[in-house]
């Protein structure tokens, strides 16, 4: 799990008791808690973490048809004949 380092983790009631009131003991270790989980959250979940993946696929597909395009043109007849479609 990505978040795994900044996350408190307790598998049982008592555990969640003493990890909280570890916390809640301690205004440093509860604020660099925060920070760290701001950090995660940040790093892992801010619109341009969460967009980049599905931006490169927009910009590769983009970048595709471009070059497709770019390919038919270059291979079609330089004569003055115009391609005439079959279909109504």
């Amino acid at each position: 799990m990505m978040l795994r380092p900044a996350l408190r983790v307790a598998d049982t009631p008592a555990g969640f008791a003493a990890a909280t009131a570890a916390l809640l003991g301690s205004p440093e270790a509860a604020a660099g808690a925060a920070a760290q989980l701001s950090a995660a959250a940040y790093t892992h979940f801010s619109p341009a973490a969460c967009y980049a993946p599905l931006s490169r696929l927009l910009r590769d597909l983009a970048a595709a048809r471009r070059t497709a395009a770019q390919l038919a043109r270059a291979s079609a007849p330089s004569s003055g004949a115009h391609a005439v479609s079959m279909n109504p």
